[in-house]
C-alpha cells in the first residue's frame, strides 16, 4: 500500500523539476525574457552539447550486468513511439515545428 510518506517523497523529488519548468515557461510566454532566437539557441545547446555529455557521463558509470533489460526495452519502445508521433505532428500540422518537437520529447520522456 502506498502511504502518505511515499506520496510526500515523490512530490518532494518532483517539485524542483516542475518549479524550473514553470519558471522556464513563464520567462518565455509571460515575462518575455527570452526571444524565439534565444530559445532556439538554448535548444541547440542542449541538443548538441549538454545531452550528449550527460549521456556519456551516465553511460560511463553504469554497470551493464545489473540492468533490467525488459524495462530498458519498454523505455526504448516508448521513446520511439513518442518520436514517431512528434515527427508526424511536425510534418502534418501547420503549428508543428522541430524546436517544439525537441522540447516536447524532452518533457515527455
Amino acid at each position: 500500500m502506498i502511504g502518505w510518506e511515499d506520496v510526500y517523497k515523490v512530490v518532494a523529488a518532483m517539485a524542483p523539476l516542475y518549479f524550473a519548468l514553470i519558471l522556464g515557461y513563464g520567462s518565455v510566454k509571460w515575462w518575455k525574457i527570452f526571444s524565439t532566437q534565444q530559445c532556439d539557441a538554448i535548444n541547440k545547446l542542449v541538443c548538441y552539447f549538454t545531452l550528449p555529455l550527460f549521456t556519456f557521463e551516465f553511460t560511463s558509470h553504469i554497470d551493464p550486468f545489473h540492468l533490467n533489460f525488459p524495462f530498458i526495452a519498454a523505455d526504448a519502445i516508448g521513446k520511439l513511439l513518442i518520436v514517431l508521433v512528434l515527427a508526424f505532428w511536425t510534418k502534418c500540422t501547420t503549428k508543428g515545428s522541430y524546436c517544439w518537437s525537441i522540447t516536447s520529447f524532452s518533457l515527455s520522456t
